[in-house]
């Protein structure tokens, strides 16, 4: 063969494996990019529910009458565990502050 033949398909076979190594490489920063997007988008829906139960909580424990609030605070304190994790100091502080407003729902003074 030719040596200008020769360094052609070299290079043409060079040109090719470059390009197979970048679609690879795009794929996976692309999937990566996916995954993280879907993450984040869940941890801001996450973050927006457990604050809109916060804020029913407060709600109850600050307006209601000590007969209906009970059930209501333990029924919203029960959906925020759904929403954390157990052994978690700081989820386990927010739920022991939730029982002792259960616990003493006439209590004006907040924890």
């Amino acid at each position: 063969m030719d040596e200008n033949v020769v360094a052609a398909l070299v290079g043409a076979g060079s040109a090719i494996i470059v390009s197979i190594i970048t679609v690879i490489i795009n794929l996976f920063i692309s999937r990566k990019g996916v995954k993280t997007e879907t993450i984040t988008k869940n941890r801001i829906s996450w973050i927006e529910d457990v604050r809109k139960l916060t804020m029913e909580f407060m709600e109850y424990y600050a307006n209601t009458s000590s007969v209906t609030r009970i059930k209501d605070l333990k029924r919203i304190r029960n959906k925020v565990c759904l929403y954390t994790r157990r052994g978690v100091k700081s989820y386990s502080a927010f739920t022991t502050a939730m029982d002792k407003c259960i616990s003493n729902p006439d209590s004006m003074n907040r924890i």
